[in-house]
């Protein structure tokens, strides 16, 4: 329960700003999961896959958005500069998560995942996290 504490209170504090990119303890058989929060007001989960683990595969991103008000969530995966993957909710209606979105990425290498609040295609940008392969 601490651990989850721990994360939970970290991750908030950077999508609000409040701190740096946060890389939550890497779990080979469980995702890694952040809250999402748009000035204080929860608005979904983001989850890392590091490692596959039963029907889950490895280098794997989702995202779930939670709050039925016309508004979308999307993670953006960053490699060498560049989009890699994007996760998206946008023309869904909430509660909706996305698959997982996969593919190789180098081994031990950490990778920023920048994350938006949209609607009508206005992107808000409402924090960061640092992931790893």
């Amino acid at each position: 329960m601490r651990r989850i504490s721990r994360r939970v209170a970290a991750a908030t504090a950077a999508l609000l700003g409040l701190g740096g990119a946060v890389a939550p303890p890497a779990a080979a058989a469980e995702a890694s999961k952040w809250y999402l929060h748009e000035n204080g007001v929860y608005r979904g989960t983001l989850a890392w896959q590091q490692d596959p683990s039963g029907s889950r595969p490895g280098d794997a991103l989702r995202i779930c958005d939670d709050v039925a008000d016309g508004r979308g969530v999307e993670a953006r995966l960053i490699v060498d500069a560049k989009v890699n993957r994007i996760v998206t909710t946008q023309g869904h209606s909430s509660p909706y998560c996305t698959d997982w979105k996969t593919g190789n990425l180098t081994e031990g290498r950490k990778y920023p995942v920048l994350i938006y609040v949209m609607s009508n295609n206005k992107y808000t940008y409402i924090g960061s996290v640092e992931v790893t392969a």
